[in-house]
């Protein structure tokens, strides 16, 4: 990964009035920190499994997450915590280039202390901290359009996927597939999968070793991010490929399993493998609901793929029983445009070849209404890239308002669906053939860094 200069780290404790200071924490306001998710109505889920998962960003247990990655509020005449938000350092891949990306996550505010700004002054203080590491973009699952004015733009897919009826169990089914727990001999076939399938698409997350050791066996299973595993192998016990999934409800009634990967080693067909792993992932689901492996009461439930707007293993689910699920979008900032264009240059030259932009010499001006960029080409090379500033874009090949470009890039968009709905976003015929070259879609599913 190519070296960015470092930026200091915001100086901190700040006072933001009030008797609030902001600062950022340390592993000893970990209690503090339970105390005040308590306090937070929107962590809908059990806000114990929320407050491990905090741990394990906090305790030094986490691959890349310390406490000094958490920015927190304090009201001084209590001593209480009252505003946090942290950030998860990972490492993202844009066509093979790898870069760094922080995740935020955790942000709340008790109830009785919003709207004070609180959170916008911690997001410039993470910032600051994501530039001193020298991270290229910022990403948040978070909700509808709060992030919007922090400089945040819904720029790739995120939690699409295919929702299945899943079969009846049936006892005297003898499937040609089957899935069990993983186990540590399987852990380098699984890497070995993850890497084939990421190189499907323009975006994913590259993982150290440490990391894997994490995500396959480090992590607590009371933590609200824990994901089980699970391998798909053959009556031979040959590895075909590898599940990854929520855990399953307690609830009882018809059941939903949500798998977030599902993954088929090379020259594995899905055309083969998909139809009969239905069957064998709803006797799976049956058999831990029911510790006696009785079957006859069995109800019915679902299955939901969230791998993406496409994928191969989508061919092989019936359309009988296969219908779209809701999908949302990551916020992505990136807050040096050029610089990160600059960074992932050797894709971008990449994604020319093949297409009628191969070879292309020349320029093309990108227009942002208060500013804008110049990418420079000799023979199908990048040889600069620019930002402009407002009095020199024009005349431009290309116009985008607001931070629409940002979906261009991340794959969400095409140039024409773009246009469709902000008539202020246009493009020159040539303009349009080099965007479309240089920008291909993201149609996958990235599996982030918890």
């Amino acid at each position: 990964m190519k070296p960015r200069p470092s930026q200091p780290v915001p100086v901190t404790p700040l006072d933001l009035g009030d008797s609030l200071r902001l600062r950022f924490a340390v592993p000893e306001d970990f209690d503090a920190l339970v105390v005040y998710i308590e306090r937070v109505p929107e962590y809908r889920s059990p806000t114990d499994s929320v407050a491990e998962w905090a741990h394990e960003l906090m305790s030094g247990k986490h691959p890349t997450t310390r406490a000094s990655d958490f920015t927190v509020v304090e009201d001084t005449r209590t001593g209480k915590i009252v505003s946090s938000l942290c950030i998860i350092p990972q490492t993202w891949s844009y066509g093979g280039i790898p870069f760094g990306c922080g995740r935020i996550e955790h942000v709340a505010t008790d109830p009785a202390y919003r709207r004070r700004g609180l959170i916008r002054a911690q997001m410039d203080a993470i910032h600051g901290l994501s530039a001193s590491k020298g991270e290229l973009m910022q990403a948040i699952t978070g909700i509808p359009w709060y992030y919007r004015q922090f400089g945040y733009a819904y720029a790739i897919d995120l939690y699409c996927g295919r929702k299945v009826r899943a079969p009846l169990p049936d006892p005297d089914h003898r499937s040609q597939y089957r899935v069990r727990p993983l186990r540590e001999s399987d852990y380098a076939f699984v890497r070995s999968v993850y890497d084939y399938a990421a190189r499907r698409q323009p975006f994913s997350v590259v993982r150290s070793d440490a990391h894997w050791e994490w995500e396959f066996s480090g992590r607590s299973t009371d933590s609200e991010v824990y994901r089980p595993w699970l391998i798909i192998e053959d009556t031979a016990q040959m590895q075909l490929g590898y599940i990854q999934h929520h855990p399953l409800s307690t609830n009882p009634g018809p059941w939903l399993l949500s798998v977030r990967q599902c993954a088929l080693a090379p020259g594995v067909s899905p055309l083969n493998v998909i139809p009969d792993l239905l069957p064998a992932l709803s006797r799976h689901v049956h058999l831990l609901r029911n510790t006696e492996g009785e079957m006859e009461s069995a109800e019915p439930g679902e299955i939901v793929f969230i791998l993406g707007r496409d994928d191969p293993v989508y061919v092989g689910l019936p359309d009988s029983v296969r219908s779209a699920s809701w999908g949302y979008a990551w916020y992505i900032r990136i807050p040096d445009l050029a610089l990160f264009l600059r960074h992932v240059q050797p894709a971008l030259e990449k994604h020319l070849l093949g297409t009628p932009a191969e070879g292309y010499s020349g320029t093309l001006t990108l227009d942002f209404f208060r500013g804008g960029l110049r990418l420079v080409f000799d023979e199908g090379r990048i040889t600069d890239v620019a930002t402009l500033p407002h009095t020199e874009v024009e005349p431009s090949d290309a116009c985008f308002p607001d931070l629409t470009f940002l979906e261009l890039l991340g794959g969400r968009r095409s140039y024409a669906q773009i246009k469709e709905s902000d008539p202020d976003c246009r493009a020159s015929d040539r303009a349009q053939v080099l965007l479309a070259a240089l920008f291909p879609p993201f149609t996958g599913n990235l599996w982030h860094s918890d």
